[in-house]
């Protein structure tokens, strides 16, 4: 099955986990073009990391930050985007160079992570951490600008904690909640999807494996799970249903991106790593990278 839900022939691929260091031939080699409005966090040359969008002729912008980026969403229809910073405070910029604003600070009753903003710049939502700890979560959001003027509101509030929030059209939230952590022999992560404006949520997995970074167009959700035993992409119906595994192979996959059509995702194997879009045919081609040491927090704009 290709990852729309049509059957496909053909291996599944392979894909990488977490930070992951680009292979020197993922580089250079020719295939698909970055598309346009997807963002990533970079290590360049020097060691540090840099927030990166991509603009119509496929290259890769850097977008300056006042702070060293850790996870980055972009609102292109607002030329903003929002960012983590290394002193755990969420901040907003503007790409024509008005300045940037600081959303939210860390302190000792509570961190943020992951932070993320629609396409169109309306809604700031991150994970808040109570006392910076990862294992109590709640899914916030922020109001429009001014940024930092008013208190954020709770988009998701379950029992366990929640991570990687993908919001699309102003209405799907899709997440991963921890079904099991204390007590439990393993991690135990599901898939859920969230309708905002009906107030309802559904559990999207039942795994009892680790499964996240989802990312949804309305109509499915794709996410990376080890239930197979190593990281793969798989597929879900927005409605529900049952899954349908994307990617097989001795390696790992994480991180994919719905962008252009397609799925854009890592792959990793033992010669080295790259990025990888598959179209909604099931066909793979390389994409053109620029030679970072590593990257991490691949995404397209909802």
């Amino acid at each position: 099955m290709d990852w729309t839900g049509r059957s496909r022939p053909g291996r599944g691929a392979v894909a990488a986990v977490g930070l992951v260091a680009l292979h020197a031939a993922a580089a250079v080699a020719a295939g698909a073009k970055l598309p346009e409005h997807m963002s990533f966090v970079a290590q360049e040359a020097s060691g540090s990391w840099a927030l990166y969008r991509v603009v119509a002729d496929g290259s890769a912008a850097r977008v300056p930050t006042a702070l060293e980026p850790r996870q980055a969403c972009l609102a292109p229809q607002a030329r903003q985007a929002v960012y983590s910073a290394a002193d755990g405070s969420v901040r907003r910029l503007a790409w024509d160079g008005q300045g940037e604003a600081v959303v939210a600070t860390a302190t000792r009753e509570r961190g943020y992570a992951q932070p993320c903003v629609s396409g169109d710049g309306s809604t700031l939502y991150a994970v808040e951490m109570a006392e910076g700890k990862s294992i109590d979560t709640e899914i916030v959001r922020w109001p429009p600008a001014p940024a930092g003027a008013a208190s954020s509101a709770v988009l998701v509030r379950q029992p366990g904690a929640q991570h990687d929030p993908f919001l699309h059209g102003g209405r799907w939230l899709t997440y991963a909640s921890v079904a099991c952590s204390d007590g439990c022999d393993r991690l135990i992560v599901e898939i859920w999807l969230r309708d905002l404006a009906a107030g309802t949520a559904r559990q999207l997995t039942l795994f009892n494996a680790l499964s996240r970074s989802p990312v949804t167009d309305g109509r499915v959700v794709v996410f990376s799970s080890n239930v197979s035993g190593s990281f793969e992409l798989w597929s879900v119906a927005a409605g529900g249903g049952v899954p349908r595994q994307l990617t097989s192979g001795p390696g790992n996959a994480l991180s994919p991106a719905l962008c252009a059509g397609a799925v854009f995702f890592i792959e990793s194997s033992a010669s080295g790593s790259r990025l990888v879009r598959l179209g909604a045919d099931g066909a793979r081609a390389p994409v053109d990278l620029p030679a970072f040491s590593a990257i991490r927090d691949l995404r397209c704009a909802s």
